[in-house]
């Protein structure tokens, strides 16, 4: 994970081509990463890159008595 004020723009770029060309050199087909729901900017620079929504998820919990 890499914390939004640590890169700019131009370093996240280069992260994620350098990921993408990993990928590709190890075999793989495609590239999964996540957000929350609530991230407008986080959605739109994933769209952007080219990554494309494939659903939505909301995780649950239940605390169990001791």
């Amino acid at each position: 994970m890499v914390e939004a004020d640590a890169v700019s723009v131009t370093s996240a770029w280069r992260l994620r081509r350098a990921a993408e060309q990993d990928a590709r050199a190890q075999g793989l087909s495609e590239l999964a990463s996540d957000t929350w729901l609530d991230s407008a900017d986080s959605r739109g620079a994933h769209l952007a890159c080219g990554f494309e929504e494939t659903g939505r998820v909301v995780h649950f919990r239940k605390p169990l008595p001791r």
